[in-house]
């Protein structure tokens, strides 16, 4: 925030862009970015609403995070005069993956991020009713960033030492329990059927999108993927099934207990306690299940989620409640029972079907985010 509040340099980030859809891009997300800060930034002056959206907060500072390791991700291998503010960024993205695969691909991540907030900050606002920061918000696409930098610094950032932002209160995060005691490993226990394989499914964007209610925080509508009971039934013959999302145990509980309204589908239910804190992400570590990692799959729509086993996991298209032809489950039941029913060690059958999870499972997700 201080960066922020105090450097002008965040703000000319896109004159070292050429090509103009970059330029709009990074525009966005630096916008993005800025308003994120002041939003965060304002809820957590008040303890009952920090309690309330804290979750969503979290995300919202990670995705942030991820945005601004890219953007020097791309500096970093650009600028070739090696000077002090270069090894600077280098240390900034040292644990990161700093393969930089070309200019595009770096854009391509950031635009599905700047996804991701789109549609999560609008909710946030909704149920926060804040008619200043809704003006605000509607105003990005017309607002400069100098500008927007000029409403956080003159509204925001001259009171952010003396009204107690609770970022900055170490205590209240102690006395709530907000990071809480891990369990031990492994999560796990010991089979109780003859199963070989061990499959983990994400919740929110990789079964289903939850859509709260603007009237009633504690409501809201479940929207289903598209063949996701006739996904689970199958895959069910074949697989031990573990729900693990990186959600809190109130928030998902009553979301698989709807899902499971009339049939028991999940051997095993995992939340955010479970997961790992891995460079400001929720990392759901497959090593601490207590399963043979030859035999489990982790299927999740953010790759980042299971960045410890990469060799384990299938990114699956986000989806967000709209796409009622969506087939991407059909797809990877097809894949996943190919694997079960060759007895195929996991590593070495998703490098065999590689190509199919790609064109079938995981295509589209920039297209399709962007078309919402």
């Amino acid at each position: 925030m201080n960066s922020y509040g105090q450097s002008d340099l965040i703000l000319h980030i896109e004159k070292y862009f050429v090509k103009e859809q970059f330029i709009r891009l990074i525009k966005v997300s630096m916008n993005l970015n800025i308003f994120s800060l002041i939003l965060s930034y304002i809820i957590s002056l008040n303890e009952k609403s920090f309690e309330k959206f804290w979750n969503n907060l979290f995300e919202i500072m990670s995705i942030n995070h991820r945005i601004f390791i890219l953007i020097c991700k791309y500096f970093s291998n650009k600028i070739m005069d090696r000077n002090i503010w270069v090894e600077k960024l280098n240390q900034l993205i040292t644990g990161y993956d700093s393969s930089f695969k070309n200019t595009s691909q770096i854009m391509k991540e950031i635009s599905i991020f700047c996804n991701y907030l789109i549609n999560l900050i609008p909710n946030i606002l909704t149920l926060y009713a804040n008619l200043e920061l809704i003006s605000i918000y509607n105003s990005l696409e017309k607002i400069s960033s100098i500008e927007l930098i000029s409403i956080y610094r003159e509204k925001f950032h001259k009171n952010l030492n003396q009204n107690g932002s609770i970022f900055a209160s170490s205590a209240y995060f102690k006395k709530n329990k907000i990071f809480e005691e891990k369990p031990q490993s492994p999560f796990l226990q010991k089979k109780l059927n003859n199963k070989k394989y061990t499959l983990v499914l994400d919740l929110d964007e990789t079964l289903i999108h939850f859509k709260p209610n603007p009237f009633n925080e504690s409501s809201g509508k479940i929207m289903i993927r598209p063949f996701l009971y006739d996904f689970l039934r199958s895959v069910k013959k074949y697989y031990e099934l573990v729900i693990f999302t990186a959600a809190t145990e109130d928030y998902a509980n009553p979301i698989i207990n709807a899902i499971e309204k009339d049939e028991k589908f999940f051997d095993h239910r995992l939340y955010r306690i479970h997961t790992t804190i891995v460079d400001n992400d929720f990392v759901k570590d497959l090593s601490k299940l207590g399963r043979d990692l030859n035999r489990t799959i982790i299927v999740d729509n953010m790759k980042q989620n299971y960045k410890n086993q990469p060799d384990n996991g299938i990114t699956i298209r986000p989806f967000w409640g709209k796409d009622v032809e969506d087939t991407a489950l059909v797809d990877l039941l097809d894949i996943l029972k190919k694997i079960a029913e060759n007895d195929m060690n996991v590593i070495s059958g998703l490098k065999f079907f590689k190509e199919d999870i790609i064109s079938k499972v995981s295509s589209n997700i920039l297209r399709r985010a962007q078309n919402k």
